[in-house]
Order: structure tokens, then C-alpha cells, then sequence
């Protein structure tokens, strides 16, 4: 009885090489796996940038709007102030300009009133010699017109003399007193009315009682 000699497997290696198979295998999904983590944790942080980003970009921009609001606030309360400052300086100058007229006619009237005394008064025709008198060198051709008021025609015996030869004439502008004589040949006019006298002091009023609105 013949018995077959003992053949060892062709494949004798056989496990081992699974065995490694199964290593490499494993190391490339640990490698997968590595890199996946990799990825994650990377688009991870894009996001987390990203959205850092996009956080600061909206609060600049919220700062950039509450700038602008607070810059066009401003603007329009600077606006506002001036305009109101500039309304109360003009009503503060209306309500100068006012009180200074007030004064001023309260102070001319005044005046009026006292010339008008002392034109129905007793040294009234003194006065009115005087001016004559003054009148008297510039009028040399002899057709002088002297004006008077209504009231002071009875004066015109006492200027004649001192005028020379002249025509006599009533002025209804005349409410003071005083008279003003004109020639037409020599083109002089010679003013004397205490209404003239006191409206030249107008001027020097104003500006000599710091009244002057500026």
C-alpha cells in the first residue's frame, strides 16, 4: 500500500499577505479619515472667519450709518441754532430799532413843543430880527420872497426894514416858526425855520446817543 508523500500548500503564504492588505487598508482610511477631520476642522474655521468677517463688515456698517445719522443730526441742530439765533438777533434789532424811534420821537417832539413855546413867546421877535439881520448881506438885488408861517405875518412891518425891499409870503411847511427868504436872481436860499433847525438834528442825534443800529 503506497501512502502519497505530504505536499505542503501552494499558498502557504497566503495569511500574511491579508494580514498586510488589511494594514494598508486601514492606513488609507485613516488617512481618509485624517484629511476628512483636516477639511471639517478647516471649512470649519472659513466659516468662523467668514462670519467674523461678515460681523465686522455689519458693524462697521452700523457705525458708518449711526456716524452718518449722528454727523446729519448735527448739521441740522448747527442749522436750527443758527436760524434761531439769527431770528431772536433780528427780532433783538426790530425791537431796538423800535424803542430808538420811540426815544427819538419822544425826544423831537419834545423839542417841537418848546420851540413852539418860545415862538408865541415874548423874545419871538428879537429872534427873528436877528435873523434878518444875519439875512440881510445876501440879498442885494431886491426881489427877496420871504416865507413865514400863518402865525407870524404880523412880523412882517418889523423884517421889512432889516430885509430890504422884499415881497412877504405864508409857508404852510412852516409850523415852528422862524422864516426862509429866497432870490431867484442871485439863486440863494436862506433857511431859518426852527422846523429845518430841528430836523438837521436828526442826524446828529443818532449818532451822537449811541443809537445807531448796526
Amino acid at each position: 500500500m503506497k501512502t502519497n508523500p505530504t505536499v505542503a500548500p501552494a499558498n502557504t503564504p497566503a495569511p500574511a499577505t491579508v494580514n498586510q492588505e488589511d494594514f494598508r487598508v486601514g492606513k488609507f482610511y485613516e488617512a481618509i479619515n485624517q484629511y476628512a477631520s483636516e477639511q471639517r476642522q478647516k471649512i470649519k474655521q472659513e466659516i468662523l472667519d467668514y462670519k467674523q468677517k461678515e460681523l465686522e463688515k455689519a458693524t462697521d456698517q452700523v457705525l458708518q450709518e449711526a456716524y452718518e445719522m449722528i454727523q446729519k443730526e448735527m448739521a441740522n441742530m448747527t442749522s436750527s441754532i443758527a436760524r434761531e439765533m439769527a431770528k431772536k438777533e433780528l427780532e433783538g434789532r426790530q425791537a431796538l430799532l423800535k424803542r430808538r424811534k420811540a426815544i427819538t420821537h419822544e425826544v423831537f417832539n419834545s423839542a417841537a413843543k418848546k420851540l413852539l413855546d418860545y415862538a408865541n413867546g415874548p423874545e419871538y421877535p428879537e429872534y427873528l430880527k436877528k435873523c434878518a439881520l444875519k439875512m440881510e448881506p445876501l440879498f442885494t438885488v431886491g426881489d427877496t420872497v420871504v416865507y413865514l408861517r400863518e402865525e407870524d405875518k404880523k412880523y412882517e412891518d418889523l423884517l421889512e426894514p432889516l430885509l430890504g425891499r422884499c415881497i412877504f409870503r405864508t409857508d404852510r411847511k412852516i409850523r415852528l416858526g422862524g422864516f426862509w427868504a429866497e432870490s431867484n436872481t442871485q439863486g440863494i436860499v436862506a433857511d431859518e425855520t426852527f422846523d429845518s433847525l430841528l430836523e438837521n438834528q436828526r442826524k446828529w442825534f443818532a449818532e451822537n446817543t449811541n443809537m445807531e443800529i448796526v
